[in-house]
């Protein structure tokens, strides 16, 4: 898992490099809690991808940011095994973007539609109407 750190907005691994063997962090999916325990912290070099690699019968998580902060050149790797799930809980999970349910927006963009084409047929009606009286005016006034 990877995040910026020492951003203005957000404090995502802001503090990873604070972290020592032996503490922990949770990770909270949907109602389920991971829990892991710091067992390596390592400084690699961006294609130096070795150390992140899957290892069979092993719950790990690494959590990785740029380092040193502001130069960049390397790579702060924190890895966790995982030491226990917590029991389920009820969370009730928002997002911040406000969704409509496609039928309602197909529904409405077809209503639109059909009122602009009745704008449009009404208004072509009136202007025909219209011709049609001037030209009747134009017929009598020149008898």
């Amino acid at each position: 898992m990877s995040a910026h750190r020492g951003l203005p907005s957000a404090k995502l691994f802001t503090d990873l490099d604070k972290m020592e063997v032996g503490d922990t962090f949770t990770i909270t999916i949907l109602n389920r809690e991971i829990t892991y325990e710091f067992d390596d912290i390592s400084i690699i070099l961006p294609n130096e991808t070795d150390s992140l690699q899957i290892e069979d019968k092993k719950e790990y998580c690494t959590l990785m940011t740029c380092t040193p902060y502001g130069i960049n050149t390397h790579r702060l790797l924190v890895r966790g095994h995982c030491v226990g799930t917590g029991e389920p809980q009820h969370i009730h999970v928002t997002t911040e973007a406000f969704q409509i349910d496609p039928t309602i927006t197909a529904s409405v963009i077809g209503i639109v539609i059909l009122i602009l084409l009745l704008v449009r047929v009404l208004i072509r009606t009136r202007k025909r109407g219209n011709r049609e009286i001037l030209n009747r005016y134009k017929k009598n006034r020149n008898k």
